[in-house]
């Protein structure tokens, strides 16, 4: 699929999950929508990446329940620190686990729905148009 991206480069998004296969699933489904993706295992991984890439980040999609020092809250805090033009998605299985004022998908995540949320928070030309 080619992006439609108003004659600029893809959006880069960032994918913060410890599956490994649900991690390589969600940044497929994203590649296929157009997006440019960035993944990592955990909120450490994701930091290190986010401050070393030559591409910034343009929006990223965390788990809660990540292994390390942070999880998907701390690293949502971390963006609205240190970069706060970057949104943060957060997902959960357990809906129990959504933060009061973050953006947040329960899982399993509808594709459909996910790619209307990035629409939402980055604009219309973030990536090739949903149907």
């Amino acid at each position: 699929m080619i992006a439609v991206t108003n004659g600029a480069s893809p959006k880069v998004i960032m994918v913060v999950e410890d599956d490994s296969l649900l991690r390589e699933s969600l940044s497929l489904m994203l590649e296929g929508f157009g997006y440019r993706v960035v993944d990592a295992e955990n909120a450490e991984e994701a930091i290190r990446l986010a401050v070393r890439s030559v591409n910034p980040v343009d929006l990223v999609f965390a788990d809660v329940d990540i292994p390390g020092t942070l999880d998907g809250n701390g690293l949502a805090a971390w963006f609205t620190r240190y970069a706060p033009h970057v949104p943060v998605i957060l997902t959960s299985g357990k809906v129990s686990a959504a933060p009061s004022g973050r953006c947040f998908l329960a899982k399993p995540v509808d594709d459909m729905e996910l790619h209307r949320r990035i629409d939402e928070l980055l604009g219309p030309w973030g990536g090739a148009p949903y149907r």
